[in-house]
């Protein structure tokens, strides 16, 4: 009689506690992924904006300079002739036009405005990326966007990053005659510059084992336009 009534418990309890609603799975790919801070952006007009983002560490994600013929409508050519290169497109109707910004680990986030004249931000989310680090430690990583180097240089060697020096024979692999230029001045953390529209690339590292890559654009007064952690 006892089992009988035991059995009976059990298989009325399982049937209550199937039918609890479950707790949602969590995605793993954001669980514990390291990211720059992202301040409150919400109806702020696009140029403020940035301006946050950038002085937070993002990075304008800009396109090829080519990109502009691929986007839809005026309102996006607009936005790319004053120089908001990391524009990826506009919609017709209200105008929702979309903004890529990465940070040091690899993360990339969409800005979103909405509006033809004086856009405002009405989202931003934070993409996933099979790239991005987990947590980990390292020395701190000051905003660079924009700066010339050796501004850039002095403030990353005040954080505690070391130029990573190249062999004093690296300078007969550099490719061309900018890439020499750089070296010739004293900057052995070089690994080498690109023709065109010339991009240079330059390493540092710090007392964790990590290394910085930091690209500047532009051939004379170049500056900095994207750093990312290796």
């Amino acid at each position: 009689m006892k089992s009988l009534i035991f059995s009976s418990l059990y298989f009325f309890l399982g049937i209550a506690i199937s039918s609890l609603p479950m707790e949602p799975v969590l995605a793993q790919t954001n669980q514990s992924r390291q990211h720059t801070k992202i301040p409150s952006i919400y109806g702020l007009e696009y140029e403020q904006a940035r301006q946050k983002l950038i002085a937070a560490g993002w990075q304008p994600q800009k396109q090829h300079w080519t990109y502009r013929n691929e986007l839809w409508n005026s309102s996006g050519r607009e936005w790319w002739d004053k120089g908001y290169w990391e524009i990826e497109n506009c919609s017709g109707g209200l105008v929702y036009c979309s903004f890529y910004f990465r940070d040091v680990y690899g993360n990339r986030l969409l800005v979103t405005t909405q509006g033809q004249v004086n856009a405002t931000v009405n989202k931003w989310t934070l993409e996933n990326s099979s790239q991005s680090h987990q947590s980990r430690q390292h020395s701190s990583i000051p905003s660079l966007y924009a700066l010339e180097y050796a501004q850039a240089r002095r403030k990353l060697i005040a954080e505690g990053w070391q130029p990573q020096k190249q062999h004093w024979t690296h300078k007969d692999e550099l490719w061309n005659s900018v890439g020499r230029e750089w070296w010739d001045k004293g900057y052995w953390e070089i690994e080498n510059c690109s023709e065109g529209l010339v991009y240079c690339s330059f390493y540092f590292r710090d007392v964790y084992g990590d290394r910085l890559l930091v690209r500047t654009q532009g051939q004379d007064n170049a500056k900095v336009a994207q750093w990312s952690l290796e």
